[in-house]
């Protein structure tokens, strides 16, 4: 029941504060993302790891600067929120384990309006059997240590109420409630698939995730080798063109370097559901793929990626029920063959993902339908 609910709690009267820097690769889906009053974006403060892992954060070419505030102290932060005078707080992505963050919920808690917590962005490639025992511990530490604000959230919004224990019962929401996951495809696909393929994200030797977590990658032999393998996958699966998508953080750097394909600047949500096939390095945007039952397929190129890069790609396309093969620059191997069980990971992994259900947006609007007016 949640009659009881101030009519307020409405994207319109809620300010966001985020802990996943606010781009449009990390706020589509949410839903209509525009409506909220405002954000809050305090992600180089609790997360300095990330500021200096992109080195001009918050300056990347997706960056949402409009209604958002990026505060560069607790101070400003806390007078940011004093000035938006929201009606309720939606606090997304916590990272709730570090101290950095604990000042943060408190004053959060202690605004005296209703706050939500949402954590609707974890990867299939962070939910493995090897992590049950790190999840149980943290499930134990969290019911013995909860959080002591002044208030506790009206609402836990996630994906995946089971991988989230740990987080509710650190939290002690009064309701748990399920939204789709922040990289569903929701509804902004249109279904019409021609025979052509789409290749996701071939930003790797620019990425300044890539180069601060695995080091340099040699973009002319790395853009060579992609076309040749292009060229393989074109002759192996009949398709009569391949496209690439544009990263989000892409600056335009591999234009120049990709002599033979094109490259489309429209997001990859918007356009995927058109292509018969999907193939990439492993990225994140796979997970699309895989809840509108596109054929997918990841690549390592054992030649040009590093060890540790090549093993996490591998891991999560085995996590979420997807092939695998390595290209050396001459010849093809599958290091993950296609399977009955793969197919019932991806059948697993679509469920997780929650595809069908509320946007953070829908439902609120939901919740402020159902509330009684004060």
């Amino acid at each position: 029941m949640i009659a009881y609910l101030p009519s307020e709690i409405s994207p319109e009267r809620t300010v966001v504060v985020s802990c996943l820097y606010w781009a449009r690769r990390n706020s589509e889906g949410l839903g209509d993302w525009r409506r909220f009053a405002h954000v809050i974006d305090i992600t180089s403060l609790v997360y300095p790891e990330m500021a200096e892992q992109y080195g001009n954060f918050p300056s990347l070419p997706d960056t949402i600067t409009e209604k958002c505030t990026v505060p560069r102290s607790f101070q400003n932060f806390r007078s940011a929120l004093r000035e938006q005078n929201p009606a309720a707080i939606m606090i997304l992505r916590p990272l709730w384990r570090k101290p950095e963050m604990l000042p943060f919920l408190m004053e959060i808690a202690a605004s005296g309006v209703p706050w939500i917590v949402c954590s609707n962005r974890s990867h299939l490639r962070h939910i493995k059997l090897s992590n049950l025992y790190r999840g149980f511990r943290g499930l134990l530490n969290s019911l013995r240590k909860p959080f002591r604000g002044a208030s506790s959230p009206v609402f836990f919004l996630s994906n995946c109420s089971l991988t989230n224990l740990d987080a509710i019962a650190f939290f002690k929401p009064r309701h748990v409630a399920k939204v789709s996951h922040l990289d569903s495809p929701g509804g902004k696909c249109s279904k019409t698939p021609r025979h052509e393929g789409l290749f996701l994200d071939s930003f790797l030797p620019f990425h300044p995730e890539i180069r601060h977590r695995f080091g340099s990658i040699k973009a002319e032999e790395f853009y060579a080798q992609l076309e040749t393998y292009l060229d393989l996958l074109k002759l192996r699966t009949g398709v009569e063109k391949i496209t690439i998508s544009k990263h989000p953080y892409s600056d335009g750097s591999e234009s120049r370097m990709l002599k033979r394909y094109p490259i489309s600047d429209e997001p990859t949500s918007k356009i995927i559901a058109q292509y018969d096939r999907v193939w990439s390095f492993g990225s994140g945007g796979m997970s699309l793929a895989i809840q509108l039952g596109i054929p997918a397929q990841n690549v390592v190129f054992p030649n040009l990626m590093s060890d540790e890069h090549a093993k996490i790609c591998i891991d999560f396309s085995r996590t979420s029920g997807i092939p695998v093969a390595c290209f050396d620059g001459k010849n093809e191997s599958w290091l993950i063959k296609e399977s009955l069980v793969l197919e019932v990971r991806r059948r697993l992994a679509k469920v997780y993902y929650n595809a069908g259900g509320h946007t953070v947006t829908s439902f609120l609007d939901s919740c402020s339908a159902m509330a009684t007016p004060k």
